[in-house]
């Protein structure tokens, strides 16, 4: 079995160099980044295009250079992908932060939010819309990341598309003796592209939400299609839409590489379907779900510190949504 169905690619999307408030140098970065075997990053310091300036002309590059800032405001942070043009982080109300965001997608570039839980600095805007993707896994698991991928799933509830992403928030290579010495890729963005990498295949790929999450460069990979049942032709897969005319039966199917001895969770709206021991290093499972309503189903791939579900989870991996559209009668 291959999970590269089209062409996957494995990158960090947040980290910092000595142009804000990280150690190392832009260089060090990218050595360290093609070392660990990534395919793409992004330099993201704070309010500084500085480092953008300072990368090397991408076709030199042996790795993908996504020029990027985090935008750091006074009630919380963005990332911002794809421009080199300074953005202004003056911010202090949904007005302003909504500006912003409209200045970003003037360059077509993409906005993410910045480690969203109460240990980020949060998110603390209540109605600013518009951002493209959300920060679900900064760092390690176990910081706090739980918040935000609940947050998250609120906003996939309510009827939101907003491609979920992971980034290291790197501020100093390994080894080091500072607290949570991880390093680039941890977590790892891995993204779908239709064709040959590029920057700009790749920021499409975020964008259209064909992208899970693992826990490093070297961690399991996880994918989901999903079809009517009795229907191959209407396959989906991460990010895309399966329309149906009213409720029917599912075909689900879900990948997992280097997943072995940990356990797969199907998810639909936030809601727990099926719970799959991974019994090989590539594995494979299909079963038939019946659906009613609209639906965003995802996987989750995780290893118990306890004995059952009830303990505390160390996430492994997870996807982006496959949607569900249900047509009612009107």
């Amino acid at each position: 079995m291959h999970l590269k169905e089209g062409q996957w690619y494995k990158g960090d999307l947040h980290c910092h160099s000595q142009h804000s408030d990280g150690v190392n140098t832009p260089a060090e970065l990218i050595a360290q980044a093609i070392s660990r075997g990534l395919h793409f990053l992004s330099i993201t310091d704070h309010n500084t295009v500085s480092q953008i300036l300072s990368l090397p002309e991408q076709v030199d590059s042996p790795i993908i250079l996504i020029p990027g800032q985090e935008v750091s405001t006074y009630y919380g942070h963005c990332n911002v992908w794809g421009t080199r043009e300074w953005i202004d982080f003056r911010a202090r109300s949904d007005t302003e932060m909504n500006a912003i965001i409209k200045h970003a997608h003037s360059y077509s570039a993409l906005v993410s939010v910045c480690h969203p839980k109460h240990l980020g600095p949060d998110w603390e805007y209540k109605e600013v819309k518009g951002y493209d993707c959300f920060e679900v896994w900064q760092a390690p698991w176990f910081r706090w990341n739980h918040e935000s991928l609940h947050r998250w799933q609120k906003i996939l509830n309510a009827g939101g598309r907003i491609t979920a992403v992971g980034g290291s928030d790197l501020h100093r290579l390994p080894p080091t003796t500072v607290a949570a010495p991880y390093d680039l890729g941890t977590p790892t963005t891995w993204v779908q592209c239709s064709g040959e990498a590029s920057l700009g295949a790749i920021l499409e790929g975020i964008k259209q939400g064909s992208v899970f999450i693992s826990e490093n460069a070297d961690g399991p990979q996880v994918f989901l299609t999903v079809s009517q049942e009795g229907h191959p032709a209407s396959t989906v897969s991460l990010g895309k839409t399966l329309h149906l005319a009213g409720k029917a039966r599912l075909h689900i199917k879900a990948y997992v590489l280097d997943g072995q001895g940990k356990t797969m969770r199907l998810v639909a709206n936030g809601h727990t379907i099926a719970f799959i021991p991974i019994s090989g290093q590539d594995f494979i499972h299909e079963l038939t779900w019946e659906v009613e309503e609209n639906t965003n189903l995802r996987l989750e791939l995780f290893h118990l510190r306890g004995s059952d579900i009830r303990h505390e989870i160390n996430m492994s991996a997870l996807t982006n949504p496959v949607y569900i559209e249900v047509q009612t009668e009107p």
